[in-house]
């Protein structure tokens, strides 16, 4: 490629490349467009963040804080608001009495301290939590803070989700101070 030198500046003709780093195509685009930038900023008229390139897009949103759980019943309720494919759920305290469920006090009671002895022997330490998926459904159980929780829900929900759910929930009573 020929290159003039007219004042310290290079002059291209024929809009060619000229090196392996430079591409031809995009500074024939970069030319014809138009630029109405403001020089005194810094970004020189292009986004310089993800919501500035993309703020049409996302609509400022605050930030979600769970409610302050004071109550094993509000957890569960709380529980059952947030995950709709949530069958039932029951709070156990750290001996398994159950202190709040969705239906039946004693049968959550007994249903879940069975699968936290199950999870249990399974290895050589108590389970921090736990997941057991079935072709009718799946049970989940997590311990945090001297307390439980465990839940059946739809096959198929997002593990992740209900863990994180199920654990900042349990945190949530544990800072109220809700123990056995």
């Amino acid at each position: 490629m020929r290159h003039i030198w007219a004042g310290g500046l290079e002059v291209h003709r024929r809009r060619q490349a000229h090196g392996a780093d430079h591409d031809a195509v995009a500074r024939v685009a970069a030319d014809r467009q138009q630029h109405h930038g403001d020089a005194a900023d810094h970004d020189d008229g292009e986004p310089g963040s993800l919501l500035e390139s993309h703020g049409r897009y996302f609509d400022p949103v605050a930030p979600v804080d769970a409610p302050t759980l004071s109550d094993a019943d509000r957890a569960v309720s709380y529980l059952q608001e947030i995950s709709p494919q949530m069958r039932g759920c029951a709070i156990l305290s750290e001996s398994g009495e159950a202190l709040a469920a969705s239906g039946d006090l004693d049968q959550w009671g007994a249903a879940g301290r069975e699968l936290i002895a199950a999870a249990d022997a399974a290895g050589a330490e108590p389970v921090a939590h736990a997941h057991v998926a079935t072709g009718d459904g799946e049970a989940f159980c997590v311990r945090e803070g001297g307390l439980a929780v465990v839940a059946v829900t739809d096959r198929f929900v997002l593990a992740s989700l209900m863990f994180f759910d199920m654990r900042i929930t349990l945190r949530e009573l544990a800072a109220a101070g809700v123990k056995s």
